[in-house]
């Protein structure tokens, strides 16, 4: 159930677009100004003059200082929220500006327009980098990748969703969102935070995801699923495996692998949906007139994706009448430009080494040995209650940390060390699962983004390990270290290099390396925090050392 959490009147005239963050609101109408608000109480912290037009889109950047506005006159602003001040004028289009959007890194902007063209904007020297023509009509979405190297975009006119190349500056693939192209079309889109998924929320009230690597669609939401309301938004999950869709009567959580809904209609009165943020709650906002709504809701457990289906998906398997076939991608559809693999980012290695260690399975058979066994003469029911029951916990914790590895090792296996470092750092996550794992793994050969991945989950795996403060968690803090050392020596001295580096031109290659570069440098320094709690491991005491001082060696 969707919990209000605010409410309150934003503005005199009807508000047309809301922007969502993680502490602040902006809002933007008819008034002809953009408002800030603090998300968790209302209360209102800035009010920018926008132009002599309407507000029609906005978006806030990442680190939720600037705002991004567009207006009808075919203007876009961007607001400076330290500043308290418009620092730039953007002014290229011929009409009415539908879509904004900020770039994951950098102070790039893109704005899509009734005047059916896409613009690149290098916000910091308000100039346009790249006008995208082609489609049949007024742009209503544009939305870039994670890693900021493509941009999305998507028409009423003629149906389609365009993806490009901003590196290249050219289409990489156009396809429609029905058979009729100008029957069904994408009215707002969002990538995957971990794979190249595109979702689109669609006018024919259903929500469709496309695999970008196969150009092909992979489902789509049935629209009785919300009874026959319009779609208004939606989101990935910040693990990116389920997908969240809002319409005016509730949302529902999906599960992104097979399109099947994983929670029961999130129901509430969401007239009006605006925005929509998921991290591990969702949060919706609504604007009706100039009153605003913000709504709160739970996400269903992830990992609970196989028994957690609804009675009405369950119904639907179980009937004999099929569900309309989701919509294949136009035949027709724009020509498109190979995607070089060159281009991708690469993955850890496989790990070829034979003279790794499977994981025993004694200590679960042990637990199963001591629950078949019977109970002496004389035991209470108390005791016999209690026996089964620690028996049980501790089957399920074996059962979990199994389960853990071997998704963690399966996702190593096909190269991807990123993933393979996140399942080891989930929800309920066992040190001793991690400690399994680095024994049979040989982390030197990591690319930059695993390492960067490892250093962020080893701060968790460190901590883990002193508060347990065992034999076992000592060796375990020496595999974490030495893994640790392993990525800093490999990576180390070019992410130290990275910010020095001299820029030529706007290059989005290199903003792209910087950021990931300056993140990686953040991670590996916690790390080196997390090693002043091991200094009672001994011999992981003296690595823990030798590491922080490498680090402070690099990143002074």
């Amino acid at each position: 159930m969707a919990a209000l959490q605010q409410e309150w009147v934003a503005s005199p005239a009807p508000i047309n677009c809301i922007a969502l963050g993680s502490s602040i609101i902006a809002t933007g109408g008819q008034e002809r100004r953009c408002c800030v608000w603090r998300l968790k109480d209302a209360e209102h912290l800035q009010s920018f003059a926008a132009s002599t037009s309407s507000i029609t889109c906005l978006d806030l950047d990442h680190d939720e200082t600037h705002v991004l506005s567009g207006c009808e006159g075919g203007s876009a602003r961007v607001y400076d929220l330290r500043e308290g001040k418009a620092s730039r004028g953007l002014t290229g289009h011929r009409n009415q500006v539908n879509c904004c959007r900020f770039h994951p890194y950098g102070e790039f902007v893109a704005t899509g327009g009734a005047d059916s063209t896409v613009k690149v904007w290098d916000a910091r020297k308000k100039a346009c980098l790249q006008t995208y023509k082609g489609h049949g009509g007024e742009v209503d979405a544009v939305c870039f990748s994670p890693d900021g190297r493509w941009l999305a975009s998507a028409s009423r006119g003629d149906g389609q969703i365009r993806v490009w190349d901003l590196t290249a500056g050219k289409l990489l693939k156009g396809f429609g969102a029905s058979r009729r192209a100008q029957a069904v079309f994408a009215k707002t889109l969002v990538f995957s935070p971990t794979e190249l998924v595109l979702a689109a929320s669609c006018s024919d009230r259903t929500a469709r995801l496309y695999d970008l690597e196969q150009w092909k669609e992979l489902g789509a939401t049935h629209p009785a699923s919300l009874e026959a309301h319009a779609v208004r938004e939606c989101a990935f999950s910040s693990s990116g495996r389920s997908l969240v869709v809002a319409a005016e009567n509730g949302m529902r959580q999906w599960n992104v692998a097979n399109v099947k809904p994983i929670s029961r209609e999130i129901e509430g009165g969401l007239a009006g949906v605006c925005a929509l943020k998921c991290g591990d709650d969702c949060t919706v906002a609504c604007r009706r007139d100039g009153v605003v709504r913000v709504y709160n809701a739970s996400l269903a457990y992830e990992d609970d994706f196989e028994d957690d289906v609804s009675d009405e998906a369950e119904a639907k398997e179980a009937s004999p009448v099929e569900e309309p076939p989701a919509s294949k991608i136009d035949a027709k559809a724009s020509p498109s430009v190979v995607f070089a693999p060159s281009q991708r980012r690469g993955l850890a290695p496989r790990n070829t080494k034979t003279d790794r260690r499977r994981l025993s399975t004694s200590d679960l058979e042990d637990v199963k040995r001591r629950a078949s066994q019977p109970k002496a003469d004389g035991a209470s029911v108390d005791d016999a209650i209690t026996e089964i029951l620690m028996g049980r916990k501790a089957k399920h914790e074996l059962e979990a940390r199994l389960e853990q590895l071997e998704h963690a090792s399966k996702q190593w296996g096909a190269g991807n060390g990123e993933e393979a470092f996140r399942a080891l750092s989930g929800r309920n996550f066992s040190w001793e699962a991690v400690g399994d794992f680095l024994e049979r793994v040989d982390a030197t050969d990591l690319t930059l983004d695993a390492a960067s991945t490892l250093a962020e989950c080893a701060e968790r795996w460190l901590k883990a390990c002193c508060a347990a403060e065992s034999d076992r968690a000592g060796e375990v803090c020496v595999l974490v270290v030495d893994a640790c050392s392993c990525a800093l020596d490999s990576h180390g001295p070019a992410i130290a290099a990275a910010a020095t580096a001299p820029a030529l031109g706007v290059d989005l290659s290199r903003e792209d390396r910087v950021r990931r570069c300056a993140e990686a440098q953040q991670r590996f320094r916690a790390v080196a925090g997390a090693c002043a709690g091991v200094a009672f491991f001994g011999d992981a005491a003296v690595r823990a050392s030798k590491f922080a001082a490498r680090c402070g060696e690099l990143f002074p």
